[in-house]
């Protein structure tokens, strides 16, 4: 668990700093161009910076290993730093579209220069490098906390390629929709990330609320591969991919307490191998006290 704080630190540090000097960019550069929307993507940028550091905190926290007041481990932890994020999203979300509402009711001025566009064209590149190499940390350590912020950043790509674009539609100068064309891209701007937040929301609610992590189905069909396995039922799981529980009731053929202990093992490590479930817990019932079909949820 150690090892796996340590690489997950290391990509959030790297991220953080990416996403500070990315951040610092945007809105330097949109405020000297008095363009709402690019200071709202380095706003966005920001609170990604901000969600890192308070990752790194929580992941102090979430790598403890069990203890009595906490049989399952930290886990969640780092699941509710995720639920986190999408809530700082959501209100940089709402304080955005709220300031290009008033900008779309009272136009102002904006200069857009080649250095503005230049600086924007670097921003996506990195935030493409990021999300990419972040996701890919996220996959290989499974970890919610990465690809909740994996998300965010590829999110970013695409309202920084919106905005590049609207900026080049500027410089063309259309009569009419010149004066609200940057604030129309400020409020696409506040959707991309309201939708951002939802996306991590609905990932990291199934595991706050206990959902199952895998299909009864699917372990069942593994356990009954185990010689000496009857039958399995009563399957339950709980918790993120990494961290995952599951419980089950075993019936086996031998009588004798050895053997049937020597399935059970067999049974935790096929799961523990082919599924990356962190424990399972097995109750053993003989062949004639079967109490459920295969496969059941209980």
């Amino acid at each position: 668990m150690k090892g796996y704080a340590r690489k997950v630190r290391r990509v959030l540090v790297v991220v953080m700093a990416a996403n500070l000097a990315i951040a610092a960019g945007k809105i330097v550069i949109g405020s000297l161009a008095n363009s709402l929307a690019v200071v709202a993507d380095g706003l966005h940028s920001g609170v990604d910076a901000l969600a890192n550091a308070v990752a790194l905190l929580i992941l102090r926290y979430s790598t403890r290993p069990a203890d009595e007041d906490h049989p399952y481990g930290h886990s969640k932890y780092e699941t509710m730093a995720a639920f986190a994020l999408s809530a700082l999203l959501l209100l940089t979300a709402f304080e955005l579209g709220r300031q290009a509402v008033g900008r779309i009711a009272h136009p102002e001025t904006t200069t857009v220069s080649a250095l503005t566009l230049g600086v924007m064209v670097v921003t996506v590149a990195v935030n493409v490098a990021v999300a990419w190499s972040e996701r890919r940390a996220g996959r290989r350590y499974a970890s919610d906390v990465l690809l909740a912020d994996a998300a965010q950043t590829r999110a970013d790509v695409f309202v920084s390629l919106a905005v590049l674009a609207g900026l080049a539609l500027h410089r063309l100068e259309i009569p009419g929709l010149d004066p609200i064309l940057d604030p129309l891209l400020a409020l696409g701007v506040s959707l991309f990330i309201a939708y951002a937040a939802y996306a991590v929301f609905r990932d990291v609610l199934p595991i706050l609320t206990d959902r199952i992590a895998f299909d009864p189905g699917q372990i069942a069909a593994l356990v009954r591969q185990v010689p000496g396995v009857r039958s399995v039922h009563d399957i339950r799981s709980r918790g993120p991919a990494r961290e995952a529980y599951v419980q089950m009731h075993l019936v086996v053929d031998p009588a004798d307490v050895e053997g049937a202990h020597a399935i059970a093992d067999e049974v935790e490590r096929r799961l523990a191998e082919s599924l990356g479930v962190k424990e399972t817990f097995v109750h053993i019932e003989p062949h004639d006290d079967a109490s459920g079909p295969p496969g059941t949820r209980g």
